[in-house]
């Protein structure tokens, strides 16, 4: 009798393994991720985030103004994956801004410079002091911004809008998820 349920559970511990994990590497858990992302999305990219910069009022004269508007994430685009068919171009550097000198709630995503991520993005208008003209140090730009998608907590609790990309391979796994989801979904590659 211990001996099959011991054999049992063993069964169950197998068959639980198989199920979370495909055979391309991507875990169950991670594909519903990109689903629930992908369906909130304009566009799904994968990029390298070239910098973080903060983002002040320039000095002038000998007084150093210390109010500081934000920081610019600035992001170099290797595949766009869009669902709108009308689009033929995408950008390669998209920016994200975040006003104030910290960072946000612990929901927001925390990217390293140099790493890539298969990023969830909406499109977003230049902020409030790009069109209001003012000047800043470094200068932002005035087009291409994006905003990350928000997750709620109660949707996918301790999860984040962003996935690193270790290999081709998961990018293969995370491309076929995409296709499901998006059938007439446009791949832009750079």
């Amino acid at each position: 009798m211990k001996l099959s349920i011991t054999l049992a559970i063993l069964c169950l511990v197998i068959v639980a393994n198989a199920v979370t994990e495909r055979n391309d590497g991507i875990s169950l858990s991670d594909t519903n991720l990109i689903a629930t992302c992908a369906r909130k999305s304009d566009v799904v990219a994968h990029a390298k985030l070239l910098s973080i910069t903060f983002v002040r009022k320039p000095k002038e004269g000998e007084v150093i103004d210390l109010s500081v508007y934000g920081r610019l994430f600035t992001l170099q685009v290797e595949d766009a994956y869009l669902f709108d068919t009308n689009v033929v171009s995408f950008p390669t550097n998209i920016y994200i801004y975040r006003a104030g000198a910290m960072g946000g709630s612990f929901l927001e995503p925390t990217l390293e410079v140099g790493h890539k991520y298969l990023v969830f993005l909406n499109k977003r208008k230049a902020p409030g002091i790009v069109n209001k003209g003012i000047v800043t140090d470094p200068p932002l730009p005035t087009t291409n911004y994006f905003t990350f998608v928000r997750l709620a907590q109660r949707q996918i609790r301790n999860r984040k809008a962003y996935m690193e990309i270790a290999d081709t391979n998961d990018l293969a796994s995370v491309e076929e998820t995409l296709f499901n989801l998006w059938p007439t979904t446009i791949r832009l590659p750079y």
